[in-house]
């Protein structure tokens, strides 16, 4: 039965729709900025939250939603981090979570808040300096994660409709990027990275990318 429900539920989103994951960041020419992570599955998308939660065991969906509620209010009262902004509409299947920075290293510790961890221990999730941003890779934590849950919820074609994209705009104009699967705009300040979940899954696709502008 819950083969069934994920193959519907997988041709659902095939014609219909996808989940989208994005990671957007906009820089100001003093370092600092704006980050937000958001996903978006549309009113298709909710249907397809509201089936998997029903036949499938995936706590993990509210305990995400839980716990970037709780990071929204965490993160508030760290200097140099304002505009802290959470949104959770299920009937629209679209979660948000977004805040200013003064610098890099302030919005790093803002993400250890938000993730869990503890400074020092981990190196910057990213680093922005006067020319230059390098985002580290984080797809071998996530690809263990989704291993180690895989028989509870995994299916090919649902996973080829979730998408993963980070968006980087720029002051100035980028030189150059590191990541072959990243594509410079026309603008020429704005960066884009997209990749599905079975690609994270099964290939060895890297997110990490050293953006010079």
């Amino acid at each position: 039965m819950k083969k069934l429900y994920l193959f519907c539920l997988s041709c659902l989103l095939l014609f219909n729709s996808c989940i989208e994951i994005v990671e957007k960041i906009d820089i100001n020419p003093d370092k600092s900025g704006k980050i937000s992570f958001s996903i978006n599955g549309g009113y298709i998308g909710a249907i397809a939250f509201k089936v998997l939660n029903k036949y499938v065991d995936m706590p993990f969906v509210d305990e995400i939603k839980k716990q970037s509620q709780m990071s929204a209010e965490n993160i508030k009262s760290i200097k140099g981090i304002k505009n802290v902004e959470y949104i959770s509409d299920d009937k629209k299947s679209l979660y948000y979570l977004g805040f200013e920075f003064k610098n890099s290293k302030k919005l790093n510790v803002a993400l250890y808040k938000i993730f869990g961890y503890r400074k020092g221990i981990f190196k910057p999730y990213i680093k922005i300096t006067k020319k230059k941003l390098v985002k580290r890779n984080i797809f071998p934590a996530l690809r263990f994660w989704i291993k180690k849950n895989k028989k509870s919820f995994y299916n090919k074609n649902l996973f080829e409709k979730i998408t993963y994209k980070t968006v980087y705009s720029f002051p100035s104009k980028i030189k150059k990027t590191s990541n072959k699967k990243a594509v410079i705009k026309e603008d020429k300040k704005t960066v884009v990275f997209q990749c599905n979940f079975d690609e994270i899954l099964n290939t060895d696709i890297s997110v990490r990318n050293k953006i010079k502008y």
